[in-house]
């Protein structure tokens, strides 16, 4: 029986041995400022999303999303930072870098495909003029009953400018 508390006590000492000899990669700071602008202008142009995620600064924004202006503007934004992205060589980034350049480049596909088959922004070819399971009034409905009241200051609400 002492002999299986021993094993067990070196198979528990054995586990815990970390490498230390590995010293972290520093961050790419050209990668971070890039995600930084990225995350900016995203919700600049989905101010529903940036609301839904907390941020309050573009509450007063409301695109017109069914227009081509605006589905054009979507289409640059992502077009535009998946070139940008392809600018960085993975090899020289650390293992985080590396995991937040692999989702960049899916979010950057997803959304350009996404507008191809129209899930970003209204599609062009729907029949029904509200879809009932992502338009406005229901994402609404959501934020109304999901974001806690104290993320919206009735005091500091504007206008909303519709966009597009």
């Amino acid at each position: 029986m002492k002999k299986i508390i021993y094993l067990f006590i070196l198979i528990i000492i054995g586990g815990c041995n970390s490498n230390t000899n590995q010293q972290p990669t520093a961050t790419n700071g050209a990668l971070a400022t890039m995600l930084d602008e990225y995350y900016n202008e995203r919700m600049h142009l989905l101010p529903l999303e940036a609301t839904a995620n907390g941020d309050a600064r573009f509450n007063n924004l409301l695109p017109a999303d069914f227009t081509d202006s605006y589905r054009a503007k979507l289409k640059d934004f992502f077009t535009r930072y998946k070139t940008a992205i392809s600018k960085f060589d993975p090899a020289t980034l650390n293992d985080n870098d590396k995991k937040s350049y692999q989702i960049f480049i899916y979010e950057m596909n997803m959304g350009l495909a996404g507008l191809e088959v129209n899930f970003l922004g209204s599609p062009d070819k729907m029949i029904m003029p509200i879809c009932l399971l992502i338009s406005l009034p229901v994402f609404h409905f959501y934020l109304v009953k999901w974001v806690p009241a104290r993320a919206i200051n009735p005091l500091k609400l504007s206008p909303i400018m519709i966009t597009g």
